[in-house]
This record gives C-alpha cells, sequence and structure tokens, in this order.
C-alpha cells in the first residue's frame, strides 16, 4: 500500500513540473509577435528590430539576385511567371507582392502560406536566409488634406497645378504641389515647401521623395535615416 502511495505521489509532482515546464514555455507564434521590430544594419539592410509600417516596401535577395518585391498592404500576388490571357493575380488580405525569380518562387509562396501577418512573413524570410532590403514606404496624400507616417510625421498636401520652378537653375514649368511638413516636438524643424516629382528633401529622421503628382494626389516615397 505504501509502494502504491508513493508511486502516485510522484506521479502528480511529475504532471505539476510539467504543467509548470509547458506554461513557462512559450509558443512560437508569441516568439514572433514579440519580432516584429527590425534594426538598420546598413544603409539599407534591416534585421528584426524596427517597427514597420501600413505602405512600408521591401526587396527580397537570395544569392544577390532580387527574388522579391512586397509591400504591406492588401494587394495581389503577382508570378513571375506569364500568366494565361484573362486571368487575374491572385488577390491576398495583408500583402502586396510581385515574384521576380521563378526559381524561388514556390519556396516564396510556402512561407507567405506559414504567415498570420506582413511581419511574420518578413521573419520568416530572414530565418529562412533572405536578404531583406528597405525601398521606402508609400504614402498617398489628397490635396486639401494631411497624411502621416509612423507616430509623429504628419504631412499637408495643397496648391497642386501647373506652375514654373527650378532645377539646378534651369527654369522649368510642369505640376508642383506645396507640402505642409511638421514633425511632433519638433516644431522648429517645421517646413512649407513647394515640391515637383522627383524632388527630394529631409526633415528630422526622414527623408521623403516625391514619387508622384496626379490629379488631386501627390504620392510620396518615406524613408526612416535614423541610426
Amino acid at each position: 500500500m505504501k509502494k502504491l502511495y508513493l508511486v502516485l505521489k510522484i506521479l502528480i509532482i511529475l504532471a505539476a513540473l510539467i504543467a509548470v515546464g509547458y506554461l513557462a514555455t512559450t509558443p512560437d507564434s508569441e516568439v514572433i509577435l514579440k519580432r516584429p521590430w527590425f534594426e538598420k544594419t546598413g544603409d539599407t539592410d534591416y534585421n528584426i528590430s524596427k517597427k514597420v509600417y501600413s505602405g512600408d516596401i521591401w526587396e527580397v535577395y537570395k544569392d544577390g539576385r532580387k527574388v522579391l518585391w512586397l509591400q504591406n498592404e492588401p494587394g495581389f500576388l503577382i508570378s513571375a511567371a506569364i500568366l494565361p490571357a484573362g486571368t487575374e493575380p491572385a488577390k491576398h488580405q495583408f500583402v502586396n507582392a510581385k515574384a521576380l525569380d521563378p526559381l524561388e518562387e514556390n519556396n516564396l509562396q510556402k512561407l507567405l502560406a506559414q504567415s498570420q501577418g506582413f511581419e511574420e512573413y518578413l521573419y520568416l524570410l530572414d530565418k529562412s536566409g533572405y536578404i531583406l532590403k528597405m525601398a521606402g514606404s508609400t504614402l498617398t496624400i489628397r490635396s486639401n488634406t494631411q497624411g502621416q507616417y509612423g507616430g509623429d510625421l504628419r504631412i499637408g498636401a495643397g496648391n497642386i497645378g501647373i506652375h514654373d520652378y527650378e532645377i539646378d537653375g534651369v527654369k522649368k514649368t510642369g505640376l508642383t504641389a506645396t507640402l505642409w511638413v511638421s514633425v511632433r516636438d519638433k516644431s522648429a524643424e517645421n517646413k512649407t515647401i513647394t515640391v515637383y516629382i522627383g524632388q527630394s528633401f529631409e526633415i528630422n529622421k526622414y527623408k521623403i521623395t516625391v514619387h508622384d503628382i496626379q490629379g488631386e494626389l501627390v504620392t510620396l516615397r518615406i524613408w526612416d535615416v535614423s541610426k
């Protein structure tokens, strides 16, 4: 009887230890969710340690070849292969992507299928040996409205139209827009600037390029260049 009691006591202790070990172990999904940050290691190379934002554009490389272009927003999965006439690219709920290398496309699709979100997809790409390069974030602003990037950059747009401007002292006429740019808690750096397509400027930790001006819309490409 004593032996049976002793065995039962040992089994209870083992069960308790297993339960404690299970509770103390972080599931893989939690580890991924705790790594949604990317840290810059070069001019454009990032490793996991810095937050990504909606609209961010990334380029993915393998053995020096660019194999994938992707953007952090719902969109389409465009194959590197030529689709049959009348076939539409597949839609996707959290990524807009274009495969650039048929040899890698199958593996890239498998990693995407394992991902629950954009940040997890970047994590799996990084873990699988792909090189990730930040190519900026796209921000489109309608005239007389304001857009924002991250938690501190605010940009208003207006006065869109055909105007005269100069590039390196040469006078030109074309589409321009006025931007009102501000950074939270950095009012001394606020600026109002008239811009043309292709123009770049910097404010605080951001580099901004005017990608397009069309109708009532101004499209900007934004990089966080902070160290």
